[in-house]
C-alpha cells in the first residue's frame, strides 16, 4: 500500500482563481456511514489508479477504524467527496499516537490548498483527544509534498524507510521501490504553530552545505553526491521537481535519483541530522531539503 500524504498541485493564475472560488463551497465532515466509506474507497481508485483491488483500504477496515479511534475527515463539494484524510490509532514506544495512512485529493482540487486544509482539520480533531503526535509517510522525491509536510505543516523527519510498502499496482509508482520518509507532526509544538501561522522555513540558509549536486545530460537532471558535507551543522539535499513525470519519460534517471537520494538520506539521518524544512525553486525545477543536526 502506498500513501499520498500531502497531495498538492500548482496551476496557472486563472486556474488558481477558479479553484479558490470552488474552495469556498467545500464542507468538511467526519466520515461515518457506509455510504461515506464507500465513497472513500472509490476516491482511492480515482487518485491512485490501482489495478489490484488488494492495494486499496477496504470498506470493512475503514468502518472499524471509524468506530474505534480512527479519524476520517472528508471534503465535500455539493455532495461529492473530493478529498479525505484517514488516520488510525498507533503506538510509538509506549506513547499513543495517530498514524495518518492516507490523504487524497482529486486532481481538479489540488491547486486550492485542499490537502493543507484537510491536514488542519485532521489536527484539530486529533488534538481534541489529547494526542500529541501524528506520523505518516511520503515519497521523498515528491517535492511539492515535501514542501507541504515540512515547511507549511511543520513536521520533521528522522527516519527513512526503504521500500516500506513493497510493490503495488498504483500507476504513480511505475514499478519503483516505495521508499518513504516517515514524518513526525508534534501538533501542539511551537514549531507547528509557527508553520501554520505562515512562518515555516522557506529559504536556504546561507551556511547550509550541499549534500549533492545536479547536472543536466540529454535534457535530464542527474544527481551527484558532494564530498565532505556531513561535517557541516546544516546541509541540504536537492531533488528534481516533476518526479512522477520523470518516472514515465526518463525511467533510468528516475531510478538513479531513487538510489542516490536513498543513500543520501540514510547517511545523513544516521549521522544525526533531521529534515526540518523544504525550499521550492521552480525557476530551476528543483527543491531542497533542509537538514539540521540538533544540538
Amino acid at each position: 500500500m502506498t500513501t499520498s500524504e500531502g497531495i498538492e498541485g500548482g496551476e496557472g493564475t486563472g486556474e488558481r482563481a477558479q479553484m479558490s472560488n470552488r474552495k469556498e463551497h467545500i464542507e468538511f465532515r467526519d466520515l461515518k456511514t457506509l455510504q461515506d466509506l464507500a465513497a472513500v474507497v472509490d476516491l482511492q481508485y480515482a487518485v491512485w489508479a490501482f489495478s489490484n483491488a488488494g492495494d486499496a483500504v477496504p470498506l470493512q477496515l475503514l468502518a472499524v477504524h471509524a468506530k474505534r479511534g480512527g479519524v476520517l475527515v472528508g471534503a465535500w463539494d455539493e455532495g461529492k467527496l473530493v478529498g479525505f484524510a484517514y488516520s488510525m490509532p498507533a503506538l510509538k514506544g509506549s506513547d499513543v499516537s495517530q498514524w495518518s495512512h492516507m490523504l487524497a485529493v482529486l486532481p481538479d482540487y489540488r491547486a486550492c490548498g485542499l490537502g493543507y486544509a484537510l491536514k488542519v482539520e485532521q489536527r484539530r480533531r486529533i488534538a481534541a483527544t489529547g494526542t500529541e503526535l501524528i506520523e505518516w509517510t511520503f515519497d521523498p522525491l515528491q517535492a511539492v509534498n515535501a514542501y507541504l509536510n515540512l515547511s507549511k505543516l511543520g513536521a520533521v523527519s528522522r527516519e527513512y524507510a526503504e521500500n516500506i510498502y513493497g510493490p503495488n499496482s498504483s500507476s504513480l509508482n511505475h514499478g519503483t521501490p516505495t521508499d518513504r520518509l516517515i514524518v513526525q507532526w508534534w501538533i501542539r509544538s511551537d514549531r507547528v504553530a509557527r508553520a501554520l501561522a505562515g512562518h515555516g522555513r522557506v529559504e536556504l540558509p546561507a551556511d547550509s552545505r550541499p549534500a549533492n549536486t545536479t547536472h543536466r545530460r540529454d535534457e535530464v537532471l542527474w544527481c551527484e553526491a558532494a564530498a565532505g558535507s556531513l561535517s557541516s551543522p546544516r546541509i541540504h539535499i536537492t531533488i528534481p521537481m516533476g518526479f512522477t513525470e520523470m518516472l514515465k519519460v526518463h525511467p533510468a534517471a528516475a531510478r538513479d535519483w531513487r538510489e542516490q537520494v536513498r543513500r543520501l538520506f540514510q547517511s545523513c539521518l544516521h549521522a544525526g541530522f533531521e529534515a526540518d524544512g523544504f525550499v521550492l525553486n521552480p525557476a530551476e525545477s528543483v527543491g531542497h531539503y533542509l537538514l539540521t543536526r540538533p544540538s
